[in-house]
C-alpha cells in the first residue's frame, strides 16, 4: 500500500537535430558512461544492463533487436521465452525510457548526445540536442510542459477547477506562482528558485487564496506559456511570474500578477536591490512581492512574522541540490544522498528553516518506505521537525511529520488525527498535509473522508494526484470495486505505461473472483509478488506460489521487508496460522504496509481469526 507516483510514457523533451551517423561511436559511449553513473541509474543495475546491451549491439551494428536477446541476456530467461506471458522486457522497457526521460530533465541538463529508445522498439537512437531549444537551464520543467504535461493536465483541468469552485464556494480568489526566470545570467537559477518558493510559500500562508503548489506550478515554462492555458488547466483566476537580472553591482527582480481568463496585468513592478548579498536581496523581495501580490489580489497580506532568516551561501547551494535528488520518487539511493546534503547544510546553518522542514520531511518518506533503519529514521524526523517548528511554529511540514510520525511510529491514532487535522485547518494551501491525512484516513477505513481531503490535494496540487493510485486504491478498500477500475482505466489512458493501476485493476479482480484475469495484470507489474501469489495458490498453482513465497522470505532476510506480502500468499494457500505469524512479525518490525491490514481486502480471509483481531486492537484499527 505503499504510495505511488506518476510515471509518464511521454517521449524525451529534448530536440534533436542529427543522427547516429553523425556521432561517433566513442561520443555515443561516453554519454552511456554519464547515464550509468547518474543519479537517475544508481539503483536500478538490471535498467543499466539494460541500456548498455542495447547500445552496443546498436554499436556493433545491428539494426535489430529482438526482445528474446533482451530476455535471455539481462533476465536470465531460456531460448523458448514467450512474450505473451512474460511482460518482463516490456514493463522494464517502460522504466528504462522514464529513467531517461529523468536524466535529461535533471542531472543531463544540457547534454550535448541524446540517447532516446523509442517506444514500440528496444533499438536505441541518437541525436545532439538542438541548439535552439535544447532545455540545458529549464530541463525538467519543459519536460513537463511540452510532453506529458499537456496530457496530464488537461484530463484535470476540468475537474480541479470545479473541485476547487466547490471548496472555496466560488471565490476567484486564487493563484499560481510560475517559475522566475533568470535573465542573462544562469549563476541566478538557484536565486530564481529560492523566489519562487518562498513566495509560493509567504502566499500560502493566506487562508483567503488557494495557491497552487510549487510541484505543479513549476510545470511550466518560466516565461512564454500561454497564461490562459494554464487558468484552465490548473483552475486559477491569476498567475504571478517574474525575473532575476544582474548587472555588474546591481541586480532587478520584477514580479507581474496576470489575470488568467482575460491574460490582461493586474500588477507590476520592479525592484533593485544591490548584488552584494543575492539572498539577503531576494529574502526581502519576496515579502515586498507576497504584500503587493495579497493587495491586489483583494485579501490581507501575510501576517506579521519575523524577518526571514538568510541562510549562507552554501548552506543554500546543498539545501537546492538536496531539494532535487528528493524529487527524485522513491529513490533510496537519491533520497540517501540528499538526507547527507541537508545534514551539512543544517550544519554549516543551523537556522535555515527550509533545510531543517525538509530533512524532517525526507526522513518520514523514508521512514514510510523502509529505506533505511526505521527507528534511527523516526527519530531523524521527529528531531529535525521539532527544529523546524522552534524556528517557525507555523512549519506545516514540521506540523505534518510529527503528525505522521504518531500515526506511523508510535500507532497513536487519535493524537494522529487530532495533529492532522490541526495541520489541514491551520494550513489549508498545504497540499502534502491533505495528502497525508487522506492517506491515514484511508488506512483507518474513513473513506469518503479520505476522498474529500485527496479532493482537496488535487485541487492545490493536481500533477503528482491526476496520474496516481491513491483515489482507486482508496476505492478498492471501499470494496467499490467497479469505481476503482473505472479510475484505473482513466489513469491508463492518459499514461499507458503507468503500472500500479494495473496492479489496482488486479487487485480488484482478484477480490471479485476473476482470478485468471487478476493474473494476467499482476504480470503486468514489476513488483505484484503477494497478490500474484496469493491469485496463483488460488487457482491451485501451489508450486509457482510457493516459490514466490520463497523468494519474499529470502528478500526478508536481506532488506527487512516483505512480510505483509508473504501474509497474502499464506493466506491464499489456506495456512492462516502462518499468514498470522507474518503479519505479527509485520507489525513488531514497523513494516508499513501493516497499517492498511484493516481494510485490506487481500486479507478478508483472516478477519474472523482472534489473533487477526488482536492484531487490530493493537494497531489502533
Amino acid at each position: 500500500m505503499k504510495r505511488l507516483w506518476p510515471n509518464s510514457e511521454a517521449p524525451l523533451a529534448v530536440p534533436r537535430e542529427a543522427e547516429a551517423g553523425s556521432i561517433d561511436s566513442e561520443s555515443i559511449r561516453r554519454q552511456l558512461e554519464k547515464i550509468l553513473a547518474s543519479p537517475e541509474f544508481a539503483n536500478a543495475s538490471r535498467l543499466r544492463e539494460f541500456l548498455s546491451f542495447v547500445v552496443e549491439e546498436v554499436l556493433n551494428g545491428a539494426s535489430a533487436i529482438k526482445e528474446v536477446a533482451v530476455a535471455m541476456r539481462i533476465f536470465n530467461r531460456r531460448a523458448s521465452f514467450d512474450s505473451s506471458g512474460d511482460s518482463v522486457v516490456r514493463v522494464s522497457a517502460l522504466h528504462l525510457r522514464k529513467r531517461l526521460r529523468d536524466y535529461y530533465a535533471g542531472s543531463g541538463q544540457g547534454e550535448e548526445i541524446v540517447i532516446e529508445i523509442p517506444k514500440g522498439s528496444y533499438v536505441p537512437v541518437f541525436g545532439r540536442a538542438a541548439k535552439n531549444g535544447a532545455p540545458a537551464t529549464n530541463g525538467r520543467r519543459r519536460l513537463w510542459s511540452t510532453a506529458a504535461a499537456g496530457a496530464v493536465i488537461l484530463a484535470a483541468a476540468v475537474a480541479a477547477i470545479w473541485i476547487a469552485w466547490a471548496w472555496h464556494g466560488g471565490r476567484d480568489r486564487s493563484i499560481a506562482i510560475l517559475p522566475m526566470s533568470d535573465l542573462g545570467d544562469s549563476r541566478m537559477q538557484t536565486l530564481c528558485q529560492g523566489l519562487t518558493e518562498d513566495l509560493t510559500t509567504e502566499l500560502a500562508r493566506l487562508h483567503e487564496l488557494r495557491v497552487i503548489a510549487r510541484t505543479s506550478a513549476s510545470q511550466f515554462p518560466a516565461h512564454g506559456a500561454d497564461v490562459r492555458e494554464i487558468g484552465k488547466r490548473l483552475g486559477v483566476a491569476t498567475v504571478l511570474e517574474g525575473s532575476i537580472r544582474q548587472q555588474g553591482n546591481q541586480m532587478r527582480f520584477t514580479a507581474q500578477l496576470i489575470e488568467t481568463r482575460s491574460g490582461s496585468h493586474v500588477w507590476s513592478e520592479a525592484y533593485d536591490r544591490e548584488a552584494k548579498d543575492p539572498l539577503a536581496a531576494e529574502a526581502a523581495v519576496t515579502q515586498l512581492i507576497a504584500a503587493a501580490a495579497a493587495r491586489h489580489l483583494g485579501v490581507s497580506g501575510p501576517s506579521a512574522a519575523p524577518p526571514p532568516h538568510v541562510p549562507t551561501a552554501a548552506a543554500h547551494e546543498l539545501y537546492w541540490k538536496a531539494r532535487y535528488l528528493r524529487s527524485l520518487k522513491v529513490n533510496m539511493e537519491a533520497w540517501e544522498q540528499a538526507d547527507g546534503l541537508l545534514k551539512e547544510a543544517v550544519r554549516l546553518d543551523p537556522q535555515y528553516l527550509q533545510a531543517w522542514s525538509s530533512l524532517a520531511t525526507l526522513a518520514a518518506n523514508r521512514a514510510f518506505h523502509r529505506s533505511g533503519p526505521f527507528e534511527d529514521l523516526t527519530a531523524e524526523a521527529e528531531s529535525a521537525a521539532a527544529k523546524a517548528l522552534e524556528l517557525d511554529p507555523r512549519n506545516p511540514e514540521g506540523q505534518v511529520t510529527l503528525a505522521e510520525m504518531k500515526w506511523i511510529a508510535n500507532r497513536d491514532w487519535p493524537a494522529a488525527e487530532r495533529d492532522f487535522r490541526r495541520v489541514v485547518e491551520l494550513n489549508p494551501n498545504f497540499a502534502a498535509g491533505h495528502g497525508w491525512f487522506a492517506t491515514a484516513l484511508w488506512a483507518h477505513g474513513h473513506f469518503d473522508e479520505a476522498l474529500r481531503e485527496l479532493d482537496r490535494a488535487v485541487a492545490l496540487d493536481p500533477l503528482p494526484y491526476v496520474v496516481s493510485n491513491d483515489r482507486a486504491a482508496i476505492l478498492y478498500c471501499a470494496r467499490r470495486y467497479g469505481e476503482s477500475i473505472a479510475r484505473a482505466r482513466q489513469v491508463l489512458a492518459i499514461d499507458s505505461s503507468y503500472w500500479p493501476a494495473h496492479l489496482n485493476i488486479g487487485n480488484c479482480l482478484l477480490a471479485t473472483g476473476h482470478y485468471a484475469e487478476a493474473i494476467r495484470e499482476f504480470r503486468l507489474v514489476p513488483d505484484a509478488s503477494g497478490p500474484l501469489g496469493q491469485a496463483l495458490a488460488l487457482t491451485g498453482q501451489r508450486a509457482e506460489a510457493l516459490g514466490i513465497l520463497r523468494s519474499l522470505e529470502a528478500e526478508v532476510g536481506q532488506t527487512g521487508n516483505g512480510r505483509v506480502h508473504s501474509a497474502y500468499i499464506q493466506a491464499g494457500l489456506g495456512d492462516h496460522a502462518a499468514a498470522l505469524a507474518s503479519l505479527e512479525d509485520a507489525y513488531a518490525q514497523h513494516e508499513t504496509d501493516v497499517n492498511f491490514i484493516g481494510v485490506d481486502p487481500r486479507l478478508d480471509a483472516l478477519r474472523g481469526e482472534p489473533r487477526f483481531r488482536a492484531l487490530l486492537k493493537k494497531l489502533g484499527l
